[in-house]
């Protein structure tokens, strides 16, 4: 890959950071080492904020579902821990919360999210005033509710009862995924069970394949995964921070002042080795319009760059895949398919993406 393409990929920025919560409690039910929990606590204690938009899965009728809410006490935080791959109503539930509170508020979202929050601010000066700092969370995708509301059946089946609490991702490096079950039964799994069919962009949403954005360029800190080797053999899971205004530096010095955040600052090569290989697929939307006019699909180039042929094979795979999962009939063999197939067609993929 062409190393003058790396700063465009990653956006603006004035420092990054490698992190974790000092509360091993707070950790083991974390993404991604706590970072983010522990900058919002922090700033709640010093009174920066009044309240946080964050976001948590509930289970209605055995579905997950995400629901956006004001975390305003470090109890409140702790609801909202661990990834949730599925789609949500950031314009209309969360805007709404967020137009209606009145205090100071921090805001939690994708990188599509906190767009249309800068777009609401740039029309209301209250609006604006009242967001004190944002945070968004490093995405390669989302993915609609086609795949968690295939998956949860299953899960239920093999209780033998109905789902009542659910998570995607915690623990430490790839995490693992666990469901309870009303007669007091938990099944703990890989994260794969779910993500194998996510990663492979089925059931993607469709605005996401006309997204660039992968780091969150118009936030004050971005946070994610460090999916590297060196961080897999650490005893502790790290954050990886990218910090792009001062308001952000003001943040993370309060969380390391209080002594609840282990922050290490580091060069943002570090934080862009751990996603190197889904960033720039995400990045390159100029090689999945083209894919999409060989497909059928409408893609809108929202970013141009440059791309080769291995990066449009890349984008042929993603958009097929996409393509599958969209009809009726024939995404049912998708779950059909034996998972070691499923798994080799991923390692394709990464491959790909590692080599190009």
């Amino acid at each position: 890959m062409r190393k003058d393409i790396i700063p465009k990929i990653i956006g603006a920025y004035r420092c990054a950071y490698a992190c974790y919560s000092n509360d091993s409690s707070l950790r083991q039910f974390s993404a991604s080492g706590g970072g983010v929990t522990t900058l919002l606590i922090s700033a709640l204690k010093k009174k920066k904020i009044d309240g946080a938009l964050v976001c948590r899965t509930v289970i209605e009728k055995g579905k997950v579902f995400p629901v956006f809410y004001i975390a305003k006490t470090a109890d409140d935080f702790l609801l909202s821990m661990g990834s949730k791959y599925v789609q949500a109503d950031f314009n209309g539930q969360a805007m709404r919360l967020i137009e209606s509170y009145k205090g100071k508020l921090a805001v939690v979202g994708l990188p599509c999210n906190l767009m249309v929050l800068r777009k609401r601010c740039d029309s209301n000066p209250e609006l604006k005033n009242k967001i004190k700092f944002t945070i968004a969370l490093f995405c390669g995708h989302g993915t609609t509710r086609e795949l968690i509301d295939t998956i949860t059946p299953r899960l239920e089946n093999e209780a033998g009862s109905v789902l009542t609490d659910f998570s995607f991702r915690t623990g430490h490096w790839r995490g693992v995924l666990s469901g309870r079950f009303a007669n007091g039964k938990e099944i703990v799994k890989k994260t794969s069970y779910y993500n194998l069919y996510q990663n492979l962009y089925f059931f993607a949403e469709k605005k996401c394949l006309s997204c660039y954005d992968h780091f969150g360029y118009l936030a004050d800190i971005s946070a994610g995964d460090i999916w590297t080797s060196e961080y897999k053999k650490k005893d502790i899971k790290h954050t990886g921070l990218i910090i792009r205004t001062i308001a952000g530096e003001q943040i993370i010095s309060i969380a390391k002042e209080s002594k609840m955040l282990f922050a290490e600052e580091v060069m943002i090569d570090k934080i862009f080795s751990g996603q190197k290989r889904v960033a720039p697929t995400h990045y390159n939307v100029s090689a999945r319009k083209i894919a999409g006019k060989i497909l059928g699909i409408s893609i809108s180039e929202t970013n141009k760059s440059r791309f080769n042929m291995v990066d449009l094979f890349i984008a042929l795979i993603i958009l097929a895949n996409w393509k599958w999962s969209q009809s009726k009939r024939l995404s049912k063999l998708i779950f059909y398919t034996p998972r070691i197939i499923l798994k080799i067609y991923l390692y394709l993929l990464k491959g790909l993406e590692t080599v190009r």
